[in-house]
């Protein structure tokens, strides 16, 4: 909890591998609702307004998405100590806000710092950091974009060589998700377009325009891959 606060606890999330075989289940008192979702699809659907969840839920999962599977998630927490994520509070621009530690000053300085960026065409770093509100979480969150685009991407390719107009659809409807976070406007406005025309084939005599959309798209969808290493390369 933020540091200013009168009354602060710790907030600790516990790592293990579930049993085979078994079902986990809500008390409907402290917990009211559950599900088992993979961190990066738990947090695509945060972002598509699908679910809500909690500042430390958000760090958490985008920490545990970087692991591949829940063997390397378990050695990691063998080997290193839970990081301490307590936000501290500041003064900008006559308002009190809070940031992630490591991000201050950073998250204050780095907004009037846009100017000092590399020049990115397809990413925005500015608009995720207005959404995300610290550089820490955007670096993290960061991470989960560039890790999804590499999978993503070349099955995209191949989903609209085989005209697989459900398999486009649904793709370009998950990597819609990250647009409005990490995409410059008109990257934002060209996916939307193609998926929604995505929606509007019916079939393969249909998917011409389809195909046609897709290869004008598919170029800066590429670049958006390729900004998003050089940002996690340079910051």
């Amino acid at each position: 909890m933020p540091s200013l606060m009168s009354k602060r606890f710790d907030t600790r999330f516990f790592l293990a591998q579930a049993p085979t075989e078994q079902t986990a289940a809500h008390d409907n008192h402290e917990t009211t609702e559950s599900l088992w979702i993979a961190p990066r699809q738990a947090l695509i659907r945060y972002w598509h307004g699908e679910i809500v969840l909690a500042p430390p839920q958000i760090m958490s999962l985008s920490h545990l998405n970087l692991f591949e599977n829940v063997q390397a998630a378990m050695q990691h927490a063998r080997q290193n100590a839970p990081a301490l994520i307590q936000p501290e509070p500041f003064d900008q621009d006559g308002m009190r806000v809070i940031c992630y530690p490591g991000a201050w000053p950073r998250c204050c300085t780095t907004r009037h710092k846009h100017s000092n960026m590399p020049s990115y065409k397809a990413l925005s770093p500015a608009r995720a950091l207005d959404y995300l509100g610290d550089a820490q979480g955007v670096r993290s969150l960061m991470q989960t974009l560039h890790s999804t685009l590499t999978q993503e991407l070349p099955q995209l390719a191949r989903w609209v060589q085989e005209k697989d107009t459900s398999a486009v659809r649904q793709c370009l409807h998950q990597i819609k998700g990250f647009a409005p976070v990490f995409g410059a406007e008109s990257l934002v406005q060209n996916i939307m377009r193609v998926e929604a025309l995505s929606k509007a084939t019916l079939g393969d005599q249909d998917f011409a325009p389809l195909a046609q959309a897709y290869q004008e798209l598919a170029p800066h969808l590429q670049q958006w891959q390729d900004e998003a290493k050089a940002y996690l390369a340079q910051s």
